[in-house]
């Protein structure tokens, strides 16, 4: 089961967790509701101190090497692009 956070009144956590739990195959549930964060909210619960978790994945910074393979991927595209066009 996943972890409970403080961001979430009683019946939200209820919810998401039956959400979660219902997801197929199995290993596409989240660990935890941080998981489905988005930036916004975690703002605003951090704010009134109610986030506990990890931050979102788009507040993360990228590793080296996901920047490495970004860049590749933009280079490619912009490439195959300019062929199409």
């Amino acid at each position: 089961m996943a972890r409970r956070t403080a961001c979430m009144e009683d019946d939200e956590w209820a919810e998401w967790a039956t959400l979660n739990e219902r997801l197929e195959p199995a290993r596409a549930r989240a660990e935890s509701p941080c998981e489905d964060c988005n930036a916004s909210f975690a703002a605003e619960m951090t704010a009134i101190g109610r986030c506990d978790g990890a931050l979102p994945r788009n507040l993360i910074p990228p590793t080296e090497a996901q920047e490495r393979r970004r860049a590749q991927w933009r280079a490619y595209n912009a490439k195959r692009l300019t062929v199409i066009a």
